[in-house]
């Protein structure tokens, strides 16, 4: 992630988010939730560019299905660069490269491992389970995610959201959305995967202690039935959520096309659209400013 301050990221990836740094190399702060060395790295933003996505890193299992992935970017015509190694990266291979919308990934292999796992926390989180994307062309960026690195659609948001799910099962990991009205690249919002309802609760709560802004709360989502809430970081809005749909990938799976309304934001607002108190209702029209 590119930051606008890095001692006021990290302390918020480690108050707010509940990670804990793994270590510091030059201008990059890592840090985890588990055992592999990094969930999230942090860097000041260069002169001229905004906050926000530095690199989606995207784990392979192994350097073949690495080279895989390099040869396919070869077949599109599409640049990329071998990264730069343990030493600076803590990954034993990687590459880097842009999608069709200019969003930078590093898909890679083999990330160093820590020895022990990480001090316990108040909330603990089993992983970063997806992030959303911002793209130009919803078809072509769906074509190169399926093709280029083996993801499935799950569902759809009409034709402005596809949920793409990888080898691991679960509804998506990673959310590519389009005519959102907020440009046509760049990270929407990360999501940290809570385990069950109370830690979910609990990192609410900590949230709220905290005093950041709660920009959607409590709320199910039609699409992966996830239950989580969202807050605005320093850099980006961060989601907290359990519950989500898990595919056999060896399973036939059709894609459902939803509508794009609070309903499916939220299932919780289906059949509410009529509901009122008339005396609310009354009290409201009473109370507006004469003039």
């Amino acid at each position: 992630m590119y930051v606008k301050d890095v001692a006021a990221s990290t302390e918020f990836y480690e108050k707010a988010v509940h990670l804990e740094v793994s270590e510091q190399r030059g201008d990059k702060v890592f840090l985890r939730g588990g055992m592999p060395h990094h969930w999230i790295a942090i860097q000041l933003a260069p002169v001229g560019k905004a906050p926000g996505l530095a690199a989606l890193g995207i784990e392979v299992k192994g350097k073949a299905a690495l080279d895989e992935v390099a040869e396919k970017l070869r077949a599109r015509g599409i640049p990329f660069r071998a990264g730069d190694g343990l030493e600076a990266e803590r990954v034993a291979h990687s590459i880097h490269f842009d999608d069709p919308s200019g969003n930078p990934l590093t898909v890679y292999t083999d990330m160093v491992s820590m020895p022990t796992p990480p001090a316990p926390r108040r909330v603990e989180f089993l992983d970063i389970q997806h992030v959303v994307l911002l793209v130009g062309d919803i078809d072509r960026a769906v074509d190169f995610y399926g093709d280029v690195l083996g993801m499935r659609v799950s569902d759809w948001f009409e034709h402005t959201t596809a949920f793409m799910h990888f080898a691991n099962g679960w509804h998506h990991g990673i959310g590519l959305g389009s005519g959102m009205g907020r440009g046509t690249s760049g990270l929407n919002h990360i999501c940290f995967h809570t385990p069950d309802l109370d830690t979910t609760m609990r990192a609410r709560a900590t949230v709220q202690r905290l005093g950041l802004k709660i920009t959607s709360d409590l709320l199910k989502h039609g699409p992966s039935t996830s239950t989580g809430f969202y807050f605005q970081g320093p850099d980006t809005i961060i989601e907290n959520s359990f519950g989500a749909r898990w595919f056999d990938v060896d399973q036939p799976h059709t894609p459902r096309i939803l509508p794009r309304t609070r309903e499916s934001v939220d299932v919780h607002w289906a059949g509410l659209e009529n509901l009122e108190l008339g005396y609310l209702k009354t009290e409201r029209h009473d109370t507006i400013p004469a003039g």
